[in-house]
């Protein structure tokens, strides 16, 4: 409610951070469920969201400024706020975009640098470096509601699965069997929110939209998103930091349990000395 008020009254402000929110939400789900894990402190995630984020958003502007400032200006209108967007020109795009793209290259070698003590972690800075490259190949050559929408269906919603499955649908993906059954439990746990999202989203797309293109359909999606990003990222923040209690509290016991459990040679010498 509270973003929604915002995006009504401020627009380009809540443009601008669901912006920031998002490289930062896309940056943190890529780095879950990699090996070696980030660091827990706030600047190697910061590093990670960087690295890893910014390219999804930073190309795209980057090589369609025009275009992505023409969804910029559909948002606006949305809100009875077009004149709003000359901030927001094509030129002032493609810079904000060659940034991104520059402080995601910075934070990838930081990360590298900073990391080569860690064992594995140049094999992991590696696979990310080849998941950038085929991202941004994508954010370069297709149409930036095309790009981003097939990263956020085919890319970033997998990586959320791995993190929610065992906490919201009780299954570990480690095999097909499993890995669909926690599709169904997710997408059933999911329809008290998803099916009034689709209502009010068809409702605003047959008032708001004359012709009920597709393409209208999408940049009301997209407001959707902007809307709902920040609660959402809180969401997955609560749920990222129980699973690495619960894994902490696993490595625990696990070690627990060694040092209580007889080594088996003391074993077999006890064994071979009793009567």
């Amino acid at each position: 409610g509270l973003v929604f008020g915002g995006f009504v009254l401020f627009p380009v402000p809540l443009i601008l951070l669901f912006t920031a929110v998002s490289i930062w939400h896309f940056g943190m789900a890529h780095a879950d469920c990699q090996s070696p894990p980030i660091a827990a402190a706030l600047w190697p995630r910061m590093l990670a969201a960087v690295a890893r984020g910014a390219p999804v958003i930073g190309v795209p502007l980057a090589c369609f400024p025009a275009e992505t400032s023409d969804i910029v200006a559909r948002l606006l209108a949305l809100t009875g706020a077009g004149a709003a967007a000359t901030p927001l020109a094509p030129a002032v795009i493609r810079m904000a975009g060659l940034l991104l793209v520059a402080a995601a290259g910075a934070a990838l070698v930081l990360e590298a640098v900073a990391s080569l003590a860690v064992p594995g972690a140049a094999r992991r800075s590696l696979a990310t470096l080849v998941d950038l490259a085929a991202i941004a190949a994508l954010g370069a050559t297709t149409d930036p509601l095309f790009s981003v929408g097939l990263y956020f269906l085919c890319w970033h919603a997998w990586r959320h699965l791995w993190l929610l499955a065992p906490l919201v649908a009780a299954v570990r993906p480690t095999n097909p069997a499993a890995l669909g059954r926690a599709i169904l439990r997710l997408h059933l746990a999911a329809l008290p929110l998803l099916v009034p999202t689709w209502a009010a989203l068809l409702g605003a797309w047959w008032w708001l939209s004359p012709h009920h293109s597709p393409r209208d359909l999408a940049i009301l999606s997209l407001a959707v998103y902007l809307i709902v990003t920040p609660s959402h990222d809180l969401l997955i923040d609560l749920l990222r930091a129980r699973s690495a209690a619960g894994r902490r509290r696993g490595e625990a016991a696990a070690a627990r349990h060694r040092a209580t459990v007889i080594p088996p040679s003391c074993a077999a010498r006890l064994a071979s000395l009793s009567p």
